[in-house]
């Protein structure tokens, strides 16, 4: 998210519509894009091989805003947040198992 002294720029900020169109038509492409480096082993590699199989499955961009603040305010540098995270990824991933992948 956008910052200004440490936190979030309100104002800057995408939001509904223009959140989702920036995340579907130019970030996970261009993330994708990365897996085209020729350095297999280079960082770029690896999230571009993350993301070829990855697409944003949340629907509704003010929805993705509050899921994208929450994740704002997590400190990775604390292993307590780290694996409370961990915890709530699993959870989601044993969800749409169970709903045949129709969570989101």
């Amino acid at each position: 998210a956008p910052k200004k002294d440490g936190k979030l720029d309100v104002k800057n900020a995408l939001n509904g519509s223009d959140l989702l169109e920036f995340v579907n038509k130019e970030l996970f492409p261009y993330l994708k894009n990365f897996k085209n480096n020729d350095d297999f082993k280079s960082i770029e590699y690896k999230i571009g091989g993350i993301f070829e199989f990855i697409d944003n499955r949340i629907a509704n961009g003010h929805t993705l805003r509050k899921v994208i603040n929450i994740i704002d305010e997590i400190s990775f540098n604390k292993e307590d947040e780290v694996f409370a995270l961990g915890e709530v990824y699993e959870k989601l991933l044993k969800d749409m198992g169970s709903d045949g992948g129709n969570s989101g």
